[in-house]
């Protein structure tokens, strides 16, 4: 996870009930780069996936770990995308900004199908750049420096 100046850059999104969101980013960061160490480290290597079954996560991963990459983790949450409540989401997105101190909540793998996605007049944005319907939206990263 990336917070540069007040801007907050993750992979699926900051969900308002994932239980480790602050010191943000600090505490998300040091999660991930703990379960990355645990993946790495196992031996043998679990063969690819695919084709092969996916191998889980490590025994050894940790409740938080475990939350990390769960559907509410910022690797996988979908909620700023999904939701259809305008209000609600803005409601959240205020709360979220708070506990984390940033203006933005970008999320750069959340599928939009077609283009970027502003709500809540800006503070929730979201961009796809894998897909091949938005060839533009990985400029935009670019643009914004990453």
């Amino acid at each position: 996870m990336l917070s540069h100046a007040a801007l907050s850059f993750v992979h699926g999104g900051l969900a308002p009930s994932f239980p480790y969101l602050t010191p943000y980013p600090s505490s998300i960061n040091a999660l991930g780069s703990s379960l990355l160490y645990k993946l790495q480290s196992r031996m043998p290597q679990p063969p690819p996936h695919p084709p092969n079954p996916y191998p889980g996560l490590p025994p050894t991963a940790t409740v938080a770990e475990q939350y990390l990459y769960g559907s509410d983790g910022p690797l996988w949450y979908r909620g700023w995308a999904m939701d259809q409540d305008e209000a609600g989401v803005c409601s959240k997105a205020d709360d979220v900004l708070k506990r984390t101190g940033v203006r933005r909540l970008i999320m750069g793998h959340t599928p939009t199908l077609t283009h970027i996605v502003s709500r809540c007049k800006g503070k929730v944005i979201i961009i796809d750049t894998g897909t091949p319907l938005c060839p533009f939206c990985y400029w935009v990263l670019i643009i914004l420096g990453l």
